[in-house]
């Protein structure tokens, strides 16, 4: 490792490091203390259990695995181009998308402004089940497409989750949380996919370094400045009057949602 690559791989450790370990346990139960995700993870169940009511075959499973093919550019295309939108200069317009994605910048140990919002998955959640309901032959092949991607986007906010919780990982799943940590800390312009299975399509689509055309270029280890606020010239009141909105959200305090606290100051219910 050359000396330049040191700077990112130390930030990118002191902002796990510094945080108190905990369980798959712990993570799971505050994956799913989060309503949202618990309705999704309840719809599909009920989707996997239509489909397969009267048996499993096998081109249900390939009509799945379609479904959460199908997912994986949505997931990709999201975050470049609607998380990151930088939005006009009114506050009203910043609060929506500091809860949508400029929070979790701000916060990213915040898992009240880590997952989605309804109000951006329930609109996306009907749209592709529509497009399956027209393109596909059966209703069967609609529910098992459905359940599908309905899995992917579980598996990506599940990983997500994971990037960020105080939990030793190895394998893959370290390389992926050093690549979206990256993302936070060094260069929130590369390393936009999260799930294990879009990882390809950082590498495909040039994400994974800045392009030396780009003219917010920088070089592959130096921090951008926007890394935590995602837009340029932002009034920092704004900011903090959009903590203080969704502060009563958080499980935890302030900065931190009850899973990054240490084991002492966490509360439960």
């Amino acid at each position: 490792m050359g000396p330049d690559q040191r700077p990112a791989r130390a930030v990118r450790r002191k902002a796990f490091a510094t945080q108190a370990h905990t369980g798959l346990t712990a993570v799971a139960r505050e994956f799913l203390s989060h309503l949202d995700n618990a309705l999704y993870v309840a719809l599909l169940l009920l989707t996997l259990a239509l489909t397969t009511q009267e048996g499993w075959r096998y081109q249900d499973v390939l009509w799945f695995a379609l479904g959460w093919l199908f997912f994986l550019p949505q997931e990709w295309l999201t975050h470049v181009y609607l998380l990151h939108w930088i939005c006009p200069a009114r506050e009203t317009v910043y609060r929506w998308m500091y809860r949508l994605h400029y929070g979790h910048h701000d916060l990213p140990n915040r898992h009240d402004l880590m997952f989605m919002p309804l109000w951006l998955t329930l609109p996306m959640t009907l749209a592709n089940y529509l497009v399956f309901a027209l393109l596909l032959p059966d209703q069967r092949a609609t529910q098992a497409a459905f359940g599908g991607a309905l899995l992917g986007y579980l598996v990506f906010e599940w990983t997500h989750l994971l990037c960020h919780a105080p939990v030793p990982l190895g394998g893959l799943w370290s390389r992926i949380r050093s690549r979206h940590l990256a993302h936070h800390f060094i260069d929130e312009r590369r390393c936009h996919a999260v799930s294990p299975l879009a990882q390809p399509i950082d590498r495909m689509t040039g994400h994974r370094t800045r392009g030396e055309g780009d003219p917010g270029h920088t070089r592959r280890n130096e921090r951008s400045p926007l890394c935590r606020v995602i837009v340029p010239g932002l009034d920092r009141a704004w900011t903090a009057r959009a903590r203080q909105r969704f502060a009563h959200r958080s499980n935890g305090d302030l900065h931190r949602s009850r899973l990054w606290l240490p084991a002492g100051e966490r509360r439960h219910g």
